[in-house]
């Protein structure tokens, strides 16, 4: 017999991830007043497969709809090189707290192409933050995205449908 086992389950703190901390005064400083935010959240390195987030930048600075502007909440060793690679974003730097549930809330769309995660608590911040998202086929965020119907998945490194998953949630858009 086996003693003193608990389920650990994972998850988020609904009270701290939610629509409620949307704020219009952040939205207005990014920009956005009558635009639609593409996020991307988390630490800034080439695992987390950061290039398919710059070519989705790209395509839609080449083929629009221009009503969009990139936000990129984190850090790490590869933010100077984002930042080069994509001027007219917004790099919020590290944040926690209800600092970084409002940028989740202030956000419209989470876009996420990293293929290591094992789960993706990035993808639950998101989601529970009002937020559909766009991910890759390969890692644990695909199956959040699948179970919860929230999004689009992607074919990992497949730069044209994680630019067409999200213009799709544009279109969509209500």
């Amino acid at each position: 017999q086996i003693e003193g086992v608990k389920v650990w389950s994972r998850g988020i703190h609904l009270d701290k991830y939610n629509t409620s901390f949307r704020s219009h005064s952040l939205r207005s400083k990014w920009g956005a007043e009558n635009k639609h935010v593409i996020l991307y959240s988390g630490r800034f390195v080439w695992y987390k497969d950061p290039e398919i987030f710059i070519r989705v930048y790209e395509l839609f600075k080449k083929r629009g709809p221009e009503n969009v502007v990139f936000v990129l909440a984190g850090d790490g060793p590869i933010r100077d090189e984002l930042m080069r690679c994509m001027p007219e974003a917004h790099f919020t730097g590290y944040l926690q707290g209800a600092e970084l549930s409002r940028v989740y809330a202030s956000s419209d769309i989470f876009l996420f192409p990293s293929t290591t995660e094992t789960f993706g608590n990035v993808v639950l911040e998101a989601l529970s933050s009002g937020l559909p998202a766009v991910v890759s086929d390969i890692g644990g965020c695909r199956e959040i995205v699948e179970k919860s119907g929230a999004g689009i998945v992607a074919k990992a490194g497949n730069i044209s449908q994680f630019y067409n998953g999200c213009k799709q949630l544009l279109e969509n858009w209500q």
